[in-house]
C-alpha cells in the first residue's frame, strides 16, 4: 500500500495540510492499511467513503 500512496497520492499532494478522499469499497474495508501507509509519508488522515454517493448525499443534504 505504500508504493499507492507512493505513486498515486503524493505526487498531487503539496503540504502537509493537503486534504485526500478516496472513495470505494475496497479502500474502505483496507482503510487501517491506507492509514498506517499515509502515517508512514506523515501525511493526514484520508477520508475514505465506501460509496461516493454517500458524499453527494451528504453534500445536497446541507
Amino acid at each position: 500500500m505504500k508504493q499507492f500512496v507512493e505513486y498515486y497520492v503524493l505526487p498531487f499532494v503539496k503540504s502537509s495540510s493537503d486534504q485526500v478522499c478516496i472513495t470505494g469499497s475496497i479502500a474502505y474495508y483496507f482503510k487501517e492499511i491506507l492509514q498506517e501507509s499515509f502515517d508512514f509519508f506523515q501525511l493526514p488522515t484520508p477520508t475514505i467513503i465506501a460509496s461516493p454517493t454517500d458524499g453527494l448525499i451528504e453534500y445536497h443534504q446541507q
